[in-house]
Order: structure tokens, then sequence, then C-alpha cells
């Protein structure tokens, strides 16, 4: 018996979605770079030209192919091509040590991959696997003259795999279905909403959930996706003036350096008609900045790689300005406590909760299988709460919850208090162990200006502003904070170094 006959077939796939606006929206401009415009046609044919590539290995059913294409269209192109021969694309995050990335296709186990890159992030050769070369150049006319039709996709196939933490040295791999990413693309749909004129410009890189996803739903509805090979002021304006742009998806420091780009000039230049942020937070403060300065609406969104969601409506800026928004229409959110129960309103606790668009599993990771997927609900690695409207907040991850004499502290409230002093420009807080009182809060600070105070000053003039139990036990000052990949700030090799500072008996002044 052939089992595929009693499986549920998806005829609504971004693979058929490209398929369709290459035909009736041909000329439109589907992706845009510094470099080149690739209109739905154009990127059909790339896509096609890979798929004959895959073809050619034999591979079976659902294998599993690495995608390391540095190039953002073509990542996006060569996602999709194996997608249409039914392959799992495994996305890997390319700014990731090469030793992490070899961790990443072994633990997917990759059959092949497709690549562009030959030189500088990695040497796929030394991968050991096949390896596909993305198509440099495709034909004016027609599909290849032996490509088959795309292969069919069912609800439970695994779409593919997301590695969302591989800088950790630890592969973490999201397993999506078919059926979840689906959801998730019609969730962006829904919620920002999208449509078929829609211009998106994705300032973050196309290898991580958001801007994939992002990507993908305005490719689902035929619009315009606008790539810059790298983020920059001067990038979103040159853009702008031929793309006017619908959605600017920033990261807050992105955010942060737009409105004060616009504050010190009095340069008249377009807006985008919406500023959307995820993965990291915002303070109230930048929200309220981007309406009155940039002159465009503030979204902001919280969702993590394992599919669950919540937004903001435009007007809780005003409203609610701490609240990370309301869940997806597609999501049902709640606040579990340690003991697994439902928390009530304003109590914090972990988010969790059940939609369409979570994962399947974590790949090869039993230990987060067993503590972070139970019973259908996903537990996020973020705390925070529920007000008696349904609106929920973030007080940080589990990791930034700083447990004082008993009391927990939340490292992002610091963050939020310090930052509104007239002295400092960035603030990331962590706490270290501490023999009297369990844990304290430590700040690593980026001034606005060089000053003469000594060590102690300065925490003495930080903790003017906080509670008792807020109050900073050192300090460590940078002149930038180090970043991640995806532009977050990286509190690791923060933490690291004022521990091998306190270790190695550096005095008060020296932890500066």
């Amino acid at each position: 018996m052939n089992t595929t006959e009693t499986r549920t077939r998806i005829q609504l796939t971004l693979s058929h979605c490209i398929k369709h606006w290459s035909i009736y929206r041909p000329n439109v401009a589907a992706l845009v770079t510094d470099d080149e415009v690739i209109s739905y046609l154009r990127l059909q044919r790339y896509i096609d030209s890979c798929r004959v590539s895959i073809q050619e290995l034999h591979l079976p059913r659902q294998s599993t192919i690495g995608i390391l294409v540095a190039n953002k269209w073509r990542f996006v192109a060569a996602v999709v091509a194996g997608l249409s021969e039914a392959c799992t694309p495994v996305l890997l995050n390319l700014a990731a040590p090469q030793n992490v990335i070899r961790s990443m296709i072994a633990d997917a186990g990759c059959a092949a991959l497709i690549t562009d890159c030959h030189e500088g992030i990695v040497a796929p050769t030394t991968f050991g696997l096949p390896t596909l070369d993305f198509p440099e150049n495709v034909g004016r006319v027609g599909c290849p003259a032996n490509i088959s039709e795309m292969l069919p996709r069912y609800v439970d196939d695994i779409w593919g795999i997301i590695y969302s933490s591989g800088t950790t040295g630890i592969p973490k791999g999201i397993v999506r279905s078919d059926f979840s990413m689906l959801n998730e693309m019609l969730g962006w749909c829904l919620e920002l909403p999208i449509a078929r004129d829609s211009v998106a410009m994705i300032g973050r890189p196309v290898y991580y959930t958001g801007g994939f996803v992002l990507t993908a739903s305005t490719l689902f509805v035929g619009g315009t996706v606008v790539l810059p090979n790298e983020w920059s002021l001067e990038s979103y304006r040159n853009f702008n003036d031929q793309y006017p742009i619908d959605f600017l998806f920033l990261l807050p420091n992105q955010v942060f350096d737009l409105v004060s780009h616009k504050r010190v000039t009095s340069e008249s230049w377009p807006h985008p008609r919406r500023i959307l942020t995820m993965g990291a937070p915002i303070s109230p403060d930048l929200k309220r900045s981007v309406c009155e300065v940039i002159g465009c609406q503030y979204i902001e969104s919280w969702g993590n790689s394992e599919g669950l969601g919540t937004i903001t409506d435009a007007n809780d800026v005003t409203t609610r300005p701490r609240s990370i928004g309301r869940p997806f229409l597609t999501d049902d959110l709640f606040i579990i406590d340690e003991l697994g129960q439902n928390a009530p309103a304003g109590c914090v606790g972990r988010l969790a909760g059940r939609a369409d668009s979570t994962l399947i599993e974590y790949r090869n990771r039993d230990d987060l299988n067993r503590s972070l997927l139970q019973n259908g609900t996903v537990i996020s690695e973020d705390l925070g709460f529920v007000d008696s409207d349904g609106y929920f907040y973030v007080c940080g991850r589990v990791t930034q919850r700083i447990m004082r004499n008993g009391i927990p502290v939340f490292a992002t409230d610091i963050e939020d208090i310090i930052k509104e002093s007239s002295l400092v420009q960035e603030v990331a807080v962590f706490g270290i162990p501490d023999s009297h009182e369990g844990e304290v809060p430590i700040a690593a600070l980026v001034l606005k200006a060089r000053t003469e105070m000594r060590s102690g000053e300065m925490i003495e003039t930080v903790n003017a502003a906080l509670s008792p139990e807020q109050r900073i036990s050192g300090i460590l000052i940078y002149d930038a904070l180090p970043r991640n990949a995806a532009g977050k700030i990286d509190y690791p090799p923060i933490r690291g170094r004022y521990l091998d500072r306190v270790n190695g008996g550096a005095s008060d002044r020296e932890a500066v």
C-alpha cells in the first residue's frame, strides 16, 4: 500500500506561490538587493535550475540539505528549491564559527550542501558531502528542459531545521513541519498585514527565523522584499527612493541609530509606514521616538524560533508601552509557574503556549524535548506576565533573573532604569554569584562622554535611581558592547570578562 495515499497533501506552499506569481506577476520585483532586482520569473528560473542539480543526486524523500549560501536572495531560492524537491532544508547560521557549522551539519545529518561559499565564511569542501554550487546564471527563456513537476508535500512533512543558537557551541536544531510554517506565514500576513503590493525591507540576516519568515510571507502573497547586503541608513534611503517601504524590520540598536540620525539632521527623507522589531526588548522611550521623530507606526513582536508569538497594535505605544502585545491570532499563550500550572494575571512565570505554528521537536536534544515540550505545550525560556486585559509583558530570559537574598530581580528592569541616566548610552546587566547575597547585579556601560569618576563613584551615581534589591555591585566600561551575529548584545563574553578580572584579583578601579 502506498502510505502517501493516506496523508494530507498541502496545496498551498511557498514553492507553489512563487511559481504562481512567476506566471501572473512575472516582471514584478520579488527580491531586491544592492546589486540586483530579481523578478518573480527570474527567481523561479533560478529555483528550477537549482532543482535540476538536486534531482541529479537522486536523494530519498525528506533528505536533509544544508543551505550554506551567503548571498541573501540566493539563500531564499536555495531553500525553496529544496522544498520543491521534497527535501528538508537546513537553515545554517553562517555567522557561526566553522566548527559550529560543522556540528550543525552533522547534527542535521545533511546528505548534501547547496553553497555559494567558496572562500571567506567557510570552506564547504571540508565537510565531505556532495556539494551543489548555486547556479551563477540562468537562461532568459523557459524552464530547464529536464525539469519535472514539483514533488508533493504533506502536512506532517518536516519543512526544515532552523539552527537558532549555534553560537553557543551546542546546536539547537528546531524542527518545523510544513503545516507549522504555513500557519506562521498566514499569521504574519494577517497580523501586519502583508498584501500583494507590500514592500518589506529586512535589515537582519535571512538565516534567522524572523528574517526568513517575513521574507517568505511577503513572497507568499506576491509582494516585494528588499534585502540589503548590509543594513545602513544610507542603504535604507537609497532603497526607499525606488521602493517605498511598508515594513522595515530591524533590531532595536538599528532603530536607535535611525532615530538618532533623524534627530541630529534637518534632512527631509521618506519614512516607512511601519517599523517592526522582534527578538530583543525595546524601551518605551525609543518606541515613542519612532512615532514622533521618524513619523511612522511602531510594531513590536515577541516570538521564538519554536513558533510562538505576540504582536502589538500601533496604539499600544501610547496605551501600554511596556507590553509585547497580544498573542497572534493563531496562538494560545499563557503564563505557567514553576509547577507547570497556569499562573494568574500579574504573576511572573514562563511564557508558554500552543499553536499550529509550533515546532515538532528539537533535533537530537532529548533534554530540551523533555523540559520545553510538554503535552503539546511549548515552554519558552522567557519570563513574563499577562495583565487582566490579556496583554503580555516580558521581564527577561530565565538566565536574566537574578536571585538576590531570595528575591527575584530582573536585569531588564535594571537596564531600563539605568538607560534613563544622562551619562549612559547603552547598558547590559547580568548576575554573578555572591557568598552573602546569592547573586548580585553587575552593569556593563557605554558612556555618552568620558568621565573622571572612579568606579565607586560611578556605582553610587547609577544606584541612586535603583531600589535596594536592584543596586549594582560592580561595573565594566566599554566603548561598544559586544554583539552576536543577530545584532543582539552578547552577554556571555561580558560576564566572562568581569569574572576573569575579579578572579584575577582586579581592584575596583581595574574592573572598570
